[in-house]
């Protein structure tokens, strides 16, 4: 049974897909980029929610479900290096069975999820179709409270002027998770 939302034992979890069985759940849901993430950079020194980053013509890496983000638009100052760190909580309410992360990003991207490492690094740009990153994440997800902490560099483009909107930059991710449920 295909549910646009689930609300299980107090947590509400969008974009679930519900399969009960005689003695778990299995249910799947993702988390994405969006207005809600929590992101410090340079127009946000202490920090607050994501803008949508309009891009140019040149973005066509697509995730369904996501959208493109950054801490201001346009970028604030397109001729110097500027790097935005995002942090997204979520909570997994029960054994994980997968994860798999895809990510895009104008221009450089570090992943991490509860602290560590997970190997979707994208250091050369993907903000092309086709150039999008997808990992599995399956080893860092833990039952409970998790943290997803992503922190993407937009590269300068000298004399460019703060305002014009050139040299946008912009991050796009979705986790998609899929958990048993115990009874």
């Amino acid at each position: 049974m295909l549910l646009s939302f689930v609300f299980y034992s107090g947590l509400f979890l969008a974009n679930s897909q519900v399969c009960p069985t005689s003695t778990s759940r299995i249910i799947s849901y993702y988390i994405a980029s969006d207005l809600e993430d929590w992101v410090t950079g340079p127009s946000k020194p202490n920090g607050g929610k994501a803008v949508l980053a309009l891009g140019n013509s040149g973005w066509s890496a697509n995730i369904p479900g996501a959208i493109w983000i950054w801490d201001s638009e346009p970028v604030s100052n397109p001729s110097i290096d500027q790097t935005v760190y995002y942090v997204k909580e979520f909570f997994v309410p029960g054994v994980a069975l997968s994860a798999s992360f895809t990510v895009s990003g104008d221009n450089r991207i570090w992943t991490y999820l509860n602290g560590e490492s997970f190997g979707c690094d994208n250091t050369s740009g993907s903000w092309w179709a086709g150039s999008e990153k997808t990992c599995n994440a399956l080893s860092k997800i833990k039952y409970g409270l998790n943290v997803l902490n992503i922190t993407v560099t937009n590269e300068g483009n000298s004399g460019q002027t703060p305002g014009t909107g050139v040299n946008p930059a912009g991050a796009l991710y979705k986790l998609s998770l899929t958990v048993r449920i115990d009874n």
